[in-house]
């Protein structure tokens, strides 16, 4: 096909004859399609060839006879038959004999996603699947569908609606990420599993205390208070601030973080220039990448049952003091990198740095500092460690308590 296109384009009529002879025009469509590709491309010498050979060769009485066979065939099919389901949805057939769907070809704004395709079920909205698309205001997931993947919504901005069912478990990374018209959302309690920025810049879904919670995290703020309690049962922070549509990193000064919180997520409160102090609760077991980057932070609280900070969590902040608790199992690179005022860090005999330059320390940056203080204890492996490594801006006392 392409080959005879190329031929088309450079108006070869050897090269498109000899094809000919070699049976790459016996089908009609395709001859009829490089007919109106050459009449657009004003190549006459190839319109009149290809005219000429249609005429000799074609039997125009059985083209006619077909091409009306298809008209009828298209006017009495059913509209759930699989050749009509296969005009708007493109799908595939995975190895349990259920489907997937691979995409929505449609312009239809309110919309159903079908249950079954022929006599195989729809199991999973695939990834991607209606990303982007300019039309979709609502859409119907059926029952029997029980997993919607990655990106399958995102930035579908005229999304308003969208309907799930019972048997639905899990929601894919980004899978409504800047759905930002998407005011309803039936979400069944049987989800178990979302990922993350699932419901990103949703900012639609915000309830009456300026929140965007879904399925117990929270996506954003657009409140106007400067003090933000995150409300009990919430699980999980994706983030605060929607830089793109109303930031409220410039103006909250304090942030109330609930027991029960089980993970601050990457960015989370990066850039809070007017946060200067947080309790982070006994419950939290990891804080995200970056997740106070930037901010204003001069003193943090961290409590046991933390086990995992991660890398560039508290860089470039303001803190003057560290206290690791004992729970800690890994602090990410520069965690607390460029923190120019930190003097005195406590790390406890339990935790045990990486035995590499660029392991837990270096969460640190020790080389960096003028002078800091490292507060563990005789015979930790933080002692342990800091001897092999010999940083010579460090100070340790065996005074931890």
């Amino acid at each position: 096909k392409g080959i005879l296109e190329k031929a088309v384009d450079y108006n070869c009529i050897e090269a498109i004859a000899k094809m000919a002879e070699l049976g790459w025009l016996k089908n009609p469509a395709r001859r009829d399609s490089l007919i109106k590709s050459a009449e657009q491309k004003q190549n006459t010498e190839m319109v009149a060839w290809l005219l000429d050979f249609k005429n000799r060769t074609a039997d125009i009485a059985g083209e006619t006879r077909a091409k009306d066979a298809r008209m009828r065939r298209e006017l009495t099919q059913k509209p759930d038959s699989v050749a009509a389901l296969s005009k708007i949805w493109g799908y595939k057939k995975l190895d349990d004999g259920t489907l997937v769907i691979r995409s929505y070809k449609g312009i239809e704004p309110d919309i159903t996603v079908p249950a079954a395709i022929g006599r195989s079920n729809v199991s999973i909205i695939g990834e991607s699947a209606f990303r982007n698309h300019p039309d979709v205001k609502s859409v119907t997931v059926p029952e029997g569908i029980t997993e919607i993947e990655a990106l399958a919504f995102d930035s579908c901005k005229s999304l308003e609606a969208c309907r799930l069912p019972s048997t639905l478990k899990k929601i894919g990374r980004g899978a409504f990420r800047w759905c930002k018209n998407l005011k309803v959302l039936d979400l069944p309690e049987t989800v178990t599993e979302v990922g993350s920025d699932a419901f990103l810049y949703c900012r639609s879904l915000i309830n009456d205390e300026g929140f965007v919670i879904v399925a117990g995290t929270v996506y954003g703020y657009y409140g106007k208070s400067d003090s933000i309690r995150i409300p009990d049962g919430v699980r999980k922070i994706e983030g605060l601030s929607d830089r793109f549509n109303g930031p409220c990193d410039s103006y909250v000064k304090e942030v109330i973080l609930p027991e029960g919180l089980e993970s601050i997520g990457s960015f989370a409160f990066s850039s809070f220039k007017e946060l200067k102090e947080i309790t982070i609760p006994s419950t939290v077991r990891e804080i995200g990448v970056a997740a106070f980057e930037y901010s204003g932070l001069e003193k943090v609280i961290l409590n046991n049952g933390i086990q995992r900070i991660g890398s560039y969590a508290f860089s470039d902040t303001q803190l003057e003091c560290v206290r690791i608790p004992e729970t800690v199992l890994s602090v990410g690179d520069e965690a607390f990198g460029r923190c120019e005022k930190l003097t005195d860090i406590y790390i406890p005999l339990k935790t045990k740095p990486s035995d590499d330059r660029y392991g837990f320390m270096h969460g640190f940056m020790l080389d960096t500092f003028s002078k800091v203080h490292i507060h563990t204890l005789m015979g930790s492996a933080t002692e342990k460690y800091l001897v092999k490594h010999d940083y010579y801006s460090v100070v340790v006392t065996y005074d931890y308590e």
